[in-house]
């Protein structure tokens, strides 16, 4: 399994917001229970987090209505810099390009 953050945006309006919610509601409740809403900060997306085997399945999960303007992104759960891939991508930049020169420990 691959895990996707798929993220889905819509207009800047209560009534938008209304909508959007009617739409997830109509496609199925587990739609809105596991997605997460920004409305109330005023971020009108929603943000779902899914295990699946690959983007087109990520895709599918997005109710119809909304598919079109999702955002699919994979990324890895094993991303996690380790500090010896941190002390290598430092040494590949050469002297005084250091990255993050003063907030990285000296490794």
């Amino acid at each position: 399994m691959t895990r996707f953050l798929i993220e889905i945006p819509h207009e800047a309006s209560k009534t938008s917001c209304m909508r959007e919610l009617d739409a997830y509601l109509q496609a199925g409740a587990h739609y809105l229970t596991n997605a997460e809403w920004g409305c109330l900060a005023n971020d009108h997306r929603a943000w779902l987090t899914v295990d699946v085997s690959n983007e087109i399945e990520a895709r599918m999960l997005v109710p119809p209505v909304a598919r079109h303007k999702a955002a699919v992104r994979r990324y890895d759960l094993n991303a996690n810099p380790s500090t010896q891939t941190i002390a290598s991508f430092k040494k590949s930049l050469g002297p005084g390009q250091e990255a993050g020169a003063g907030i990285l420990p000296t490794l």
